[in-house]
């Protein structure tokens, strides 16, 4: 892959739990990293929410590797939040890490 590809910001987040004082608990995203990336549209997951179809982008992004990306939960492009479903390293050499994920409505 060539690095001029990698031409969309996206920040990473991994989810925390803190006390909200009254015995529940509230998560927090805390960011992790903000890196160039390569995205692409996959597909279009449809479902129904309240009586209405409703369609999800599913993205597959591409990153340099970056150890700490890994066991991230969710991340934002734009004004976007997008749920992780899966991480791999597609060449085992630890050179690049892809990530295929789903908008979130949070």
């Amino acid at each position: 892959m060539s690095y001029r590809k990698l031409r969309h910001r996206i920040t990473f987040q991994k989810a925390e739990e803190t006390g909200d004082g009254t015995g529940g608990v509230t998560t927090v995203w805390r960011d992790v990293a903000c890196v160039w990336a390569a995205v692409r549209p996959v597909a279009a997951r449809r479902e129904v929410q309240a009586r209405k179809l409703v369609r999800k982008p599913v993205l597959d992004i591409r990153v340099r590797f970056l150890a700490e990306l890994e066991g991230c939960d969710r991340l934002r492009h734009g004004v976007g939040h997008y749920r992780v479903l899966t991480v791999q390293d597609p060449d085992g050499d630890g050179r690049w890490l892809d990530f295929r994920v789903e908008q979130t409505d949070d």
